[in-house]
């Protein structure tokens, strides 16, 4: 952009007279550059406010926690005693108690398959953690299901109606009402009929 800007500022002082259309573009340039100043800087000072950290308020403190106490570790996925994350993209990271879906999703282009993931839904819409399992065998699959199964305490498996119906449901409880959180409070949480614990 700065190459452009010089370039197009070149151009506008070999056809302007007096030189005023170049100095009006010097102060466009000059107010972008400091609106961009005050973005990075309101960035570094409240990272709060960047789009990963929106999307998962509570990442950094998950970052904190992730290596505290690992039990399962592979080259694609790391599962602590409280997070669950994925290595090839660090921003996607869980609570394992905010896990409440995880399903297969698989692409294929003309019938060939191109991509293959464990798609884990938690709290956080925007927030999902996808694990990619297109190069593992059956017996990889399966063993890390089973780490899932045991790490997850609210978790579901299967893409149906019935688990996205759970999903949605959790999502608008309280985390003082759903067990095997830190901030259970000893209210379980009532399940619809359509939705079964």
């Amino acid at each position: 952009m700065l190459i452009f800007g010089l370039i197009t500022i070149g151009v506008m002082s070999d056809n302007a007279d007096d030189g005023m259309g170049m100095i009006i573009l010097f102060g466009l340039f000059a107010l972008l550059g400091i609106v961009f100043i005050i973005i990075g800087i309101r960035n570094i000072v409240r990272p709060e406010k960047t789009g990963y950290l929106k999307n998962n308020p509570q990442l950094l403190e998950m970052a904190d926690q992730l290596y505290s106490h690992i039990i399962y570790e592979d080259q694609y996925v790391l599962i602590s005693d409280k997070v669950l994350a994925n290595k090839k993209q660090p921003t996607q990271m869980t609570w394992l108690w905010d896990v409440y879906l995880i399903y297969l999703h698989t692409t294929s282009t003309n019938f060939i398959p191109t991509g293959s993931e464990y798609v884990i839904e938690n709290r956080f819409q925007k927030n999902r953690v996808a694990i990619n399992v297109l190069a593992r065998g059956k017996k990889s699959k399966q063993e890390l299901l089973n780490v899932l199964a045991q790490a997850c305490p609210n978790a579901r498996f299967g893409y149906s109606d019935e688990g996205l119906a759970y999903l949605q449901y959790m999502r608008n409880q309280d985390l003082r009402n759903i067990p095997n959180t830190p901030y259970y409070q000893g209210v379980p949480v009532q399940m619809q009929d359509n939705v079964q614990q």
